[in-house]
């Protein structure tokens, strides 16, 4: 049974992609800001309070109503280069990955005083992490137990030699900074 459903894009997040779309071109002015949106099919009502109808839209949307970053004033001071943009980002899209977790050690929960169902449920959820552990695997292009200890040890190395370099570095600032003292 389907418990989580994608979020659904609005005609708000259409309008705020835009939106941030056209900045990104960084226009040279409002007035340029709007026609760029004009020519994305957007149509630009001014006023006390400036407004956005996308092509298939019967209402306008606000830019107050947008959320942080996207009113007239704070577009402006995005144009003129006092601020920067931030997007609203994560919009409908997909959700991060979920952490990696240990398996669990069913005997060790069963000698807790775990139920049966609790032991079908740590069974199915130990093949699951298994199964994603795999497909990780995979996906870095490591068949085979070898493959992985090489790469394990390529790693390490180049984990040691990033150490190394960052030591003599922080050696050098610490000369450096003496010699400025002097």
């Amino acid at each position: 049974k389907r418990t989580v459903y994608p979020k659904k894009r609005t005609q708000r997040d259409e309008l705020c992609d835009a939106i941030d779309a056209v900045l990104k071109q960084k226009p040279k002015s409002f007035d340029g800001f709007v026609q760029a949106l004009a020519d994305m099919g957007f149509e630009f009502k001014d006023g006390k309070q400036p407004a956005f109808k996308g092509e298939n839209q019967k209402r306008f949307i606000r830019l107050r109503s947008l959320g942080e970053g996207y009113s007239k004033e704070e577009i402006q001071a995005v144009i003129s280069g006092k601020n920067l943009h931030k997007s609203k980002g994560g919009s409908a899209k997909a959700p991060a990955p979920k952490q990696f977790q240990m398996l669990i050690d069913i005997q060790a929960k069963m000698a807790e005083g775990k139920t049966v169902g609790y032991e079908k449920w740590a069974k199915k959820f130990n093949r699951k992490e298994a199964a994603r552990t795999v497909i990780l695997l995979k996906e870095k292009g490591l068949g085979n137990y070898d493959d992985l200890t090489a790469h394990i040890e390529n790693l390490s190395a180049r984990f040691d030699a990033l150490s190394d370099s960052i030591k003599v570095a922080e050696k050098r600032m610490v000369e450096v900074q003496a010699l400025q003292q002097h």
